[in-house]
């Protein structure tokens, strides 16, 4: 069973991303070769190719970059290559055009505006071609992994129900083991469901059938004896995954369930040892001081411009400070700019901000939305209070009213917080308890897996919602 970052799906994207590397790389070679063949007088050599390395590779970078940005590695165009095609066709015009503009202004580093053009045809027709024979390969070797399930009333209708809201085609639930009252949890699986599948009420009965690839079970509720262990464990000899719900769980969706989980768990996973690498901490705390420096003596003139936009819009200070939780709960003064009336919770009192909130500013909406508005939070990481990735700080009041519903709460506190997070590009909007509680579960993950990778994917992925606009 692979990770989460290493399931089949993200496998393929890995695979396209690579051959789209090597097309755009031989297009852009072809078409150099083309230029000197027909254009100029000079004889071809490779050493003049490497003379221009670093804007040909720069134009092969931006390439991979507008690809991921107009969704082309995203399951549905994967699979849909008209859409694919339609993608390939506007993004390759509009990269040819911004790489022309650009490097004008470079000389020394010019390319010839030619190759650009006639590298246009060349890619464009390759990627279509890499698209059409990935799409083949891809529908011909896929096979949907079959799936047992071991657990009781409490566990495997919740997994069956998300599991089909999750639309996971990568897998097949061929058999399940229903520990417990069996009549009862067939009542809540889906009528359809219960057709296509084998139930069995023993452990040895679905062992020995073996039609599976995957076995995920529950093991929290400590129903299973030692001799259906080792009965399990001999199915991992023959080759068969096996895996708990939690982490398989986890692995499918890139968040921990709260409804597969229990005290024993959490304290049996490393992840929540709070062994968190000191190299880590401290590279991370480097690179937090350094870009948001950088980012902030360069963002200083959208600064002073995002200031009078708020001081013409609506009274009140630019500048919204308000106490926050940080790691441990240690408190800190969280910086933002104004992005609702003055004095917008003196009739409501502490309340979660909703996509359509009327205390919102003209202004406010369009900072919130290009998330302009967390600017100032640059000081914060700069201070140390905050980090560039981590869970979102949120209120004293906020976290004991949600520490009260949602269990271990307060293990988000476990890690600094962030400008951004892995909840934040991965869930919706939080204005609920429902979605603060489904916020948690990805903020457990991040806890238990955050590292640079991660880091920097996180970075990567906030980019990408931030231009389409995506943010809240």
């Amino acid at each position: 069973m692979k990770r989460y970052f290493f399931s089949q799906i993200r496998y393929q994207k890995y695979l396209l991303i690579f051959g789209d590397f090597i097309v755009i790389t031989y297009s852009l070679f072809i078409a150099y070769v083309i230029n000197f063949a027909f254009f100029t007088k000079r004889a071809f050599s490779l050493s003049r190719i490497f003379q221009k390395a670093v804007p040909l590779a720069s134009i092969i970078v931006f390439f991979i970059v507008v690809f991921y940005l107009a969704d082309l590695y995203e399951r549905n165009k994967i699979r849909n290559l008209f859409q694919a095609v339609t993608s390939i066709v506007i993004s390759v015009l509009l990269i040819s055009l911004i790489s022309s503009g650009v490097l004008f202004f470079f000389t020394k580093y010019i390319i010839g505006r030619k190759v650009i053009i006639i590298n246009i045809p060349i890619v464009t027709s390759l990627l279509i071609i890499w698209r059409f024979i990935f799409l083949s390969i891809i529908r011909k070797s896929e096979r949907p992994l079959r799936l047992a399930l071991i657990g009781n009333i409490k566990i495997i209708p919740n997994f069956v129900q998300e599991f089909y809201r999750l639309k996971m085609t990568d897998y097949q639930i061929t058999q399940i083991c229903l520990t417990g009252l069996v009549h009862e949890a067939k009542a809540l699986l889906p009528d359809n469901f219960i057709g296509s599948i084998s139930i069995y009420k023993k452990i040895e009965d679905l062992l020995e059938n073996e039609d599976f690839d995957i076995l995920a079970y529950d093991y929290t509720r400590g129903e299973m004896s030692n001799e259906e262990i080792h009965r399990i464990l001999q199915s991992k000899f023959k080759g068969k995954f096996i895996y708990d719900f939690p982490s398989f769980y986890e692995d499918l969706t890139g968040k921990v369930s709260l409804d597969f989980i229990d005290s024993r768990w959490l304290l049996s996973d490393t992840g929540f040892q709070g062994k968190i690498s000191k190299t880590y901490l401290r590279i991370k705390r480097w690179l937090d001081f350094i870009f948001s420096l950088i980012l902030l003596m360069v963002s200083f003139p959208l600064i002073l411009l995002i200031a009078v936009a708020i001081k013409i819009d609506s009274k009140g200070n630019v500048i919204f400070s308000q106490e926050r939780l940080g790691i441990r709960r240690q408190r800190f003064v969280c910086y933002k700019f104004r992005t609702m009336k003055t004095g917008a919770e003196e009739e409501t009192g502490p309340a979660w901000s909703s996509k359509d909130d009327p205390r919102i500013t003209r202004v406010g909406k369009i900072l919130r939305r290009t998330r302009l508005d967390e600017l100032p939070q640059l000081w914060n990481i700069i201070k140390g209070d905050m980090s560039f990735v981590g869970n979102r700080p949120i209120r004293k009041y906020f976290a004991e009213k949600l520490s009260e519903m949602i269990p271990y709460y307060d293990l988000r506190f476990l890690v600094k917080p962030g400008l951004t997070g892995w909840a934040q590009v991965s869930g919706g909007y939080s204005g609920t308890q429902k979605e603060q509680y489904e916020k948690f579960q990805y903020e457990l993950f991040y806890i238990r897996r955050m590292s640079l990778f991660i880091d920097f994917f996180i970075v990567f992925k906030t980019i990408k919602t931030v231009i389409q606009r995506k943010g809240e």
